[in-house]
């Protein structure tokens, strides 16, 4: 494990719009509110049609998805998302390991969470992307 200044990490992340792509309503609403606690903004959607209608509509800063859902599943709405915005920095949360992961890591996806997800790891994630991006966020 990379060793993380998660007060810099945090004051960082507070000035994030999130985009939060889940269906499972449980889910969705415990992981939103500890999204808002660590995030200046979150937006959820409710599947991944849901989720490209919201990226349409506004800017977002990253995008948290899971992969199985209704209407459109979380790889076909990053491909869409691909078409328009190849830098769009994204990580995909899921409950699954490796076996859908080969057609995800051909999205040029920045990072994985295993549900149920880790603070530590999503921080790691967070400093992995943005670093480069933020002065502040540089040991």
């Amino acid at each position: 494990m990379m060793e993380i200044d998660i007060q810099k990490v945090l004051a960082y992340a507070k000035q994030l719009t999130v985009l939060y792509v889940e269906d499972n309503k449980d889910t969705r609403e415990i992981t939103g509110m500890l999204f808002s606690e660590v995030f200046g903004c979150v937006v959820e959607a409710v599947d991944g049609e849901d989720g490209l209608t919201k990226f349409n509509e506004q800017n977002f800063s990253l995008i948290i998805s899971d992969i199985n859902m209704p209407k459109m599943n979380g790889i076909e709405m990053v491909k869409k998302i691909r078409e328009s915005n190849v830098s769009m920095p994204i990580i995909i949360s899921s409950a699954y390991t490796k076996e859908s992961m080969e057609e995800v890591e051909a999205l040029n996806i920045q990072g994985y969470l295993t549900k149920p997800m880790e603070l530590e790891k999503l921080f790691e994630l967070i400093l992995a992307i943005f670093q480069g991006e933020d002065e502040r966020l540089l040991a």
